[in-house]
């Protein structure tokens, strides 16, 4: 969480998206290595093309100036982890009590960080504040019941139209525009996450024939 909300604050807010939607990816190959869920070669190519994809986003330099991108890269990394570990407890806890111990321990390791150079933020900053806390809880929930009830390849698919939505807002809002090789990371990283669907999909209608 920490990465990402660096991320956004650092990049075009579709880049931030874009980086933070390769965590399926990484739920794929966590859920290989951890959970002995063996993925496709078809799967596979998937990955390979969605990492292509994120390092046309992440435009690897040897510099500071990458920092942004890594972060946005590392919160995929750290939420594909923590979507495997959901999945490795889905029989034994329920969402509620994820997301409560996700929030109570986030809160806790990040009170140390938020208390040097505290300020009080101004009413209209807490208003704002406060409806990202709402939100971020609306989307945990709903995420954490899809991935708990439907296919994970699925539901990951449909969540993409995060990038399409950070997109719009940025554009709208802040006149921000995606670079060429952004684009092309885009549409990688979406063409991916089509092809995992559809072999997906395609065990699915097997699986009822």
């Amino acid at each position: 969480m920490t990465c990402y909300f660096y991320a956004i604050d650092h990049l075009v807010l579709a880049d931030a998206a874009m980086l933070n939607k390769l965590s399926p990816f990484v739920a794929l190959v966590a859920a290989w290595a951890f959970l002995a869920e063996r993925p496709t070669a078809r799967t596979m190519a998937a990955v390979a093309l969605a990492f292509a994809g994120a390092l046309l986003v992440i435009k690897p330099r040897f510099d500071l100036t990458v920092l942004p991108a890594l972060a946005g890269f590392g919160s995929a990394l750290f939420a594909g982890c923590a979507y495997t570990i959901v999945r490795s407890l889905r029989d034994r806890e329920a969402p509620e009590t994820i997301i409560f111990v996700f929030s109570l321990v986030t809160v806790v390791l990040l009170l140390p960080p938020v208390a040097v150079g505290f300020s009080a933020p101004r009413p209209l900053d807490l208003l704002w504040v406060a409806c990202i806390g709402v939100a971020a809880a609306a989307g945990q929930f709903s995420l954490t019941y899809a991935f708990r009830h439907g296919p994970a390849a699925e539901v990951a698919l449909y969540s993409y139209m995060t990038i399409v939505f950070a997109g719009l807002i940025g554009l709208v809002v802040w006149g921000e525009t995606p670079d060429v090789a952004s684009a092309a990371g885009a549409a990688a990283i979406l063409a991916a996450a089509g092809v995992v669907y559809s072999g997906a999909r395609g065990r699915s209608t097997a699986a009822k024939g």
